[in-house]
């Protein structure tokens, strides 16, 4: 059975595969740091997507050409996932 891998670990391996910038990384990590101190939102939800939607946030903050399906498809997750796990961060952030 194969081992699971940390939202760091995921989000190393993404952004290396997508090659994202170190501050977009850097912002992705932020959102993800943000997300787990109000973990209830994420609980059951497959860490790639929320490491994905996290990485696109950071790629449209930072204005990296990164599209949704780029990264969906690096992170193995359909864009729909992806497009659920950004608006449950976007929402994170605006019932905070």
């Amino acid at each position: 059975m194969a081992e699971l891998m940390t939202l760091e670990e995921y989000l190393e391996t993404f952004c290396k595969q997508l090659q994202s910038t170190p501050k977009c990384k850097s912002v992705a990590k932020q959102i993800l740091d943000d997300a787990k101190m109000r973990n209830s939102a994420f609980i059951g939800k497959n860490p790639k997507g929320i490491v994905a939607a996290a990485i696109y946030l950071a790629s449209k903050i930072k204005q990296e050409d990164k599209t949704q399906e780029q990264i969906a498809e690096i992170a193995k997750i359909s864009e729909v996932t992806l497009r659920k796990r950004q608006k449950d961060l976007i929402n994170l952030y605006s019932t905070s």
